[in-house]
């Protein structure tokens, strides 16, 4: 359990009883949570999740900054993130988002915990197995969300 905000460790409270499974690349994976962290705050990491505190949002949504749950797959980086999910409420100019999803679609247990799902997949990923800047990594993964959420212009 990891709370990396250039620091402490503790787990968030947030997935208590959620069976994840581990990750094979764990030491890449604690070092991709650091990069994420030095751009965006407090990250907590445990097991197969890492949670953003404070994930700045386009300027066109209700909230400045949410929550940002990412999910990732036992062979990360070879695969790229499994889900996203961000905090329930939000909206693009007063409307839902079409690739956001408050229920129905994503782990109900997450949707429990005042999550939504938010429809990115990453059919490109390209991560390097020698460095992890030189590829793809949660940072590229985190401003792929933003630029998806910047120009969501679906509406449902």
């Amino acid at each position: 359990k990891y709370r990396l905000s250039w620091g402490t460790c503790k787990s968030p409270p947030i997935l208590k009883g959620i069976s994840m499974s581990s990750l094979i690349h764990f030491d890449r994976v604690y070092g991709e949570a650091e990069l994420v962290s030095s751009h965006f705050g407090e990250v907590d990491f445990e097991d197969n999740w890492i949670l953003v505190k404070r994930f700045d949002l386009p300027p066109t949504f209700n909230f400045n900054t949410t929550k940002l749950l990412i999910i990732l797959p036992h062979n990360y980086p070879e695969s790229p993130p499994e889900s996203m999910y961000i905090e329930k409420g939000l909206k693009k100019n007063g409307i839902t988002p079409e690739h956001y999803f408050e229920k129905n679609i994503g782990d109900k247990h997450i949707l429990k915990k005042g999550y939504a799902w938010y429809s990115i997949h990453f059919t490109a990923w390209q991560a390097s197995s020698v460095s992890m800047i030189k590829g793809d990594n949660l940072l590229t993964a985190c401003n792929a969300l933003y630029d998806a959420l910047k120009y969501d212009e679906g509406y449902r």
